[in-house]
């Protein structure tokens, strides 16, 4: 059976986070405080009625070229909180089965999951794996 995923576009690559993880996509909205001392922590913005933590999924992910800018965000379940996670843009939402994913196994023993949607290949991610709960606290 296939599992639904939101496809976007970081920097130069695509991604794809399952449905399931995803609260909402939207605008990226204005900033407010940045703790500085988060890799990848663009500052803090509210969301619902509450504070909650922009993370760019680029510098997450450890990617630094293509182009950087921003355009959405998608709001990700974190443990009992969110995160927004700043994309470059949201593409939709594609469904994929097991059968069209493949583990690659990286240096050091890691392992990254891609997923084929049509004829393009895109890193499949789990939010709980890229954002600590304690990258969400603000001070």
């Amino acid at each position: 059976m296939a599992e639904a995923f939101v496809l976007v576009r970081v920097r130069d690559r695509k991604c794809a986070l399952p449905v399931s993880e995803v609260a909402e996509t939207l605008r990226t909205p204005a900033v407010t405080g940045n703790r500085g001392d988060v890799l990848g922590l663009m500052g803090f913005v509210t969301w619902r009625g509450k504070r909650v933590a922009l993370l760019d999924l680029g510098l997450l992910l450890g990617y630094t070229g293509g182009d950087a800018s921003v355009g959405r965000c998608v709001a990700v379940r974190v443990g009992a909180g969110v995160a927004l996670l700043a994309v470059a843009e949201v593409i939709g939402v594609r469904p994929l089965g097991a059968e069209a994913m493949t583990k690659i196994e990286l240096p050091g023993g890691q392992e990254r999951l891609m997923g084929q949607f049509d004829m393009d290949f895109a890193r499949v991610l789990e939010a709980g794996g890229l954002v600590k709960e304690e990258m969400l606290v603000d001070g």
